[in-house]
């Protein structure tokens, strides 16, 4: 067989495979997407936030023309965004074992579209373990526990640090 033959099969051969590969992965992300609706989470473009805690004050972010801004002091450390970023790959899973004592002095994530519409309102309770915390969307139960693979911090700890800025 002549080289050019061999090139053009080897072509076909590792094209074949990187596709496979690609649809594999584009396949894992949708089965998640699925599995975070089922579990109440609608990943859909957020505009608005607003974090409520017990005894502080409420913290609004919005985005207007690209850029987030809050109702408090400048966010200067860009939580705004890391919270985005959070949220937008936040990983659920279902949690047995927590109770109601898990959500005593919870703090209330509200989402909002570009319409003005709530999309999901999530209670944010205490940490299980380093980085993921214990949460209910939408006032529905099962219990869930919210984490990410990106960021080692927990949702919780970002929304304290956005609610403790001057």
């Amino acid at each position: 067989m002549k080289p050019i033959k061999l090139i053009i099969i080897g072509l076909f051969v590792f094209t074949g495979i990187l596709s496979a590969l690609l649809y594999q992965q584009k396949s894992n992300r949708i089965d998640t997407q699925i599995e975070k609706r089922n579990l109440g989470w609608n990943p859909v473009s957020i505009k608005k936030i607003v974090v409520s805690k017990a005894g502080q004050d409420t913290v609004i972010l919005s985005k207007k023309d690209g850029i987030w801004k809050t109702n408090k002091q400048f966010d200067g450390m860009g939580v705004a965004p890391q919270i985005i970023n959070y949220l937008s790959t936040m990983q659920i899973k279902p949690d047995k074992s927590s109770g109601l004592l898990s959500m005593a002095n919870a703090i209330t994530l509200q989402t909002f579209d570009k319409n003005g519409t709530p999309i999901n309102t999530i209670a944010i309770g205490t940490e299980t373990k380093e980085g993921e915390c214990v949460a209910v969307i939408d006032s529905k139960l099962p219990f869930v526990r919210i984490s990410n693979t990106h960021n080692h911090i927990s949702i919780r700890k970002l929304m304290e640090k956005l609610s403790n800025e001057n």
